[in-house]
């Protein structure tokens, strides 16, 4: 069971990590300036980057635990899922086909991975 929430904190951390630095670097910068601008940190960045680092130290945990070549497709592809999914939403990303194609071969693999 603690391996479980061990992988489900990674998620959330990682995950959350990336869109705040992306959301802070979009409140700083503007959408589209990023050569325009020096790279100031906010409040969103620096929550960003701690959710990230508390990520990368979960996967330090997290890796001893599982075999790799189980472990390491199955939550990188959830991640990739679960950023695409919150792009859509909070920063009303596309999703176009093809995208949409990798996702669905995405969950696929993780299913196939955890039929065994």
């Amino acid at each position: 069971m603690l391996n479980i929430i061990l992988v489900v904190a990674y998620l959330i951390f990682s995950v959350a990590g990336i869109l705040l630095m992306k959301a802070g670097n979009i409140i700083v910068l503007g959408e589209g300036n990023f050569f325009e601008h020096s790279i100031n940190v906010n409040f969103l960045s620096i929550i960003g980057m701690v959710s990230y680092i508390v990520s990368f130290l979960l996967w330090v945990f997290i890796i001893p635990r599982f075999d790799l070549s189980y472990i390491v497709p199955l939550v990188l592809g959830i991640s990739q899922v679960l950023i695409l999914a919150g792009s859509y939403f909070i920063f009303n990303d596309m999703i176009d086909s093809t995208q949409l194609i990798g996702i669905i071969a995405i969950i696929a693999g993780v299913v196939l991975l955890n039929l065994n």
